[in-house]
Order: structure tokens, then sequence, then C-alpha cells
């Protein structure tokens, strides 16, 4: 799509929020405002592409990464530039210099930012990834393919609470992201198993439901430390990619596209030790 196209798609999109009726001026107003932003950020998407002149992260732990044109879901920029959640990353550092597991299972892998990146930083591990939206699982199965780790990272779809006794031990580690669903799949109650494994949980606030969080970490402080990690700001700065963009755009480009809260949590079993 040219970037004619894209502005004439998000004017189309304007005039069908402005002809609704059911909607009142605030709203109008707000979604109209996501809309602008949003295209622009998909312009600024296809113009670092061409900037860059080839799709491959820029820096942190992925570096190196060939990557695709556009994020199956969520933002992608960021992505691209290395600096996608980076509160994580001293952390996936350590993980990937110990070497500390032989599988990883990525539940709500999306396109295969974290599989893949992971698969390529731990060598010696086997990755199951597993998204409920067919398009997100073909899009990780192309990324592995991109970056010759196909052999080491498996693909599916559902994984349910009782899936989880043939998939971990003291060798495995959770990576969950899976916008909200970990609440009902990481109940140590109902898998025991669970107590076992290392896992990293991005936590997603539910509005109606605040204290989901804590009732998930307090299932696992017999068995676990737990290291709270929260989410913080960006740096557009650092990147020379964006010096020649206006102050918003630079902005925009570090833009992960959050409603609200999402920090992480990642626990470690006490019967694995100290790291």
């Amino acid at each position: 799509m040219s970037v004619q196209q894209m502005y004439q798609e998000t004017l189309k999109k304007i005039e069908q929020v402005l002809e609704d009726s059911e909607l009142d001026l605030g709203k109008k107003y707000g979604r109209i405002t996501d809309l602008i932003l949003y295209g622009r950020v998909d312009y600024l998407r296809k113009m670092l592409i061409g900037q860059l002149g080839e799709a491959v992260v820029q820096s942190g732990p992925f570096a190196g990464m060939a990557f695709h044109q556009r994020a199956a879901e969520g933002c992608y920029i960021p992505k691209l530039l290395g600096c996608y959640e980076e509160e994580l990353h001293p952390l996936i550092q350590m993980i990937s210099e110990k070497r500390l597991y032989e599988r990883v299972i990525n539940v709500g892998c999306a396109e295969g930012y974290y599989a893949v990146g992971l698969a390529r930083c731990l060598p010696q591990a086997k990755v199951l990834a597993f998204d409920i939206n067919p398009k997100a699982q073909a899009s990780c199965k192309e990324l592995a393919e991109l970056n010759n780790v196909a052999d080491r990272v498996l693909v599916g779809g559902r994984v349910g609470i009782e899936d989880w006794p043939g998939l971990v031990d003291e060798r495995a580690l959770i990576v969950s992201d899976c916008e909200g669903a970990e609440y009902e799949l990481l109940n140590p109650e109902l898998c025991p198993a669970l107590r076992q494994a290392d896992m990293l949980i991005e936590l997603h606030w539910v509005e109606s439901k605040p204290q989901l969080a804590e009732n998930l970490l307090n299932q696992f402080r017999d068995s676990h430390m737990i290291q709270m990690i929260g989410h913080g700001g960006r740096n557009p700065s650092q990147f020379n990619e964006l010096n020649r963009q206006k102050h918003l755009d630079q902005l925009l480009a570090v833009w992960e596209f959050r409603g609200g809260p999402t920090p992480w949590a990642y626990l470690r079993a006490k019967s694995a030790g100290p790291v």
C-alpha cells in the first residue's frame, strides 16, 4: 500500500466515525485522534524500513534478527529498533549468557518476536510457540524460517492448563503474554508441575478485577522467587535512525500502544536455586 493509499484509508475511517450517530462528540474525538496517530505510525514504519533497506532488528538482545515488514499485532517500530519492552533486556541478556533453559514455552507468540529471538539467543533450546490466531502462527513459522531456527521453533495453537504436565519441568521457561488469559492458565493448584518451571509473565490490568495479578503471584510465593519488572519510558534520541524526524514522530516511533499498566514478573523456582 502506497503512502497516498494509507492516507486515503485513514480519511475513510475518519469519515465513518464522523457519520456514526451513536457516538457522542467526546468518543468521536478520541477515535479520530487514535486513527490519525496509528496512521502516522504506519507511515513511519514504511519510512523506516525504506531508510534501513531491510527489516532487521537494530539493537537490544535480538539485534540482527531478520524481521517482518509488519507485526502480527500491536506495535512494530519498537521491535525493529530493538527497544521493545526494554525493561526485559537485562533479564534476557542474563538468560542468554547463562544458557539457563533447554525449553522455552511462549504463550501468545504473535509474529514470533520472542519465540525466534530467544531461539537465536539460546542455541541449545527448543522453543514451543503458541497462539490462538492462525495468522500469528503462520507469521511465527515464517520468522523462524527467515532466521534459520525453524528446526527448533515448533508452533501450535491453543495451549490449556491440561497440557502443562507434558511441557514443563525445571529446565523450562514459560514466557506468557496472553492478554489476561494468564490468570486462568497459570494455576499451580490445578497443575502442580508449574511449581517446577520458571516463568516470565506479562500481567495485564483488568479494571473490574484489579486483584487478579496479586492473586496469581500469591499462588507461587512459596515455590518461587518473584522479581517485578515495571514498564518505563523510552528515549527516542538514542536512535540515529530517528534523528531527522520531528519530535512527535520520534515519540510515536517508540510508542508501544499500551492502554494501561502491563508490568512483568519473573518467577524463578526455588528448587532451581539462585541464578
